[in-house]
């Protein structure tokens, strides 16, 4: 399953956000079980991103079980670190599921790996 997250924060401007994108990108790479990508009209490494694409990563999700879960622990450590952001996921036929928050409590994380597992329904 392919899905488009995208990242939105009023506390940084676009080149923060557009590195933050990237360094995300690459963490969900090595960290859990998806293909995370940046759209193409992004540029390459060192380029300013579009405006309407920065902040945004496709995810293919390619595990089975606990990848929300997974998922979650790494948008946490980025709001760990002092980050006010706001998570949106958007599959192809629109449907979406936001997460927005400043701090990601424990009771928080099982509550939102759960939403999020159940947004994705059968891939998680």
């Amino acid at each position: 399953m392919e899905l488009t997250l995208t990242i939105k924060t009023d506390d940084m401007r676009g080149e923060e956000l557009d590195e933050l994108t990237r360094e995300l990108s690459a963490e969900l790479n090595q960290e859990v079980a998806v293909e995370a990508s940046l759209p193409d009209e992004t540029g390459g490494a060192g380029s300013k991103g579009d405006p309407i694409t920065v902040g945004t990563i496709i995810l293919l999700l390619l595990g089975g079980g606990g990848v929300a879960a997974k998922l979650i622990e790494v948008l946490k450590a980025y709001v760990d670190r002092g980050n006010k952001l706001e998570f949106e996921f958007k599959k192809p036929d629109g449907t979406s599921l936001s997460l927005k928050t400043e701090n990601f409590s424990q009771r928080d994380v099982k509550e939102l790996s759960s939403d999020l597992s159940k947004f994705f329904g059968a891939h998680e």
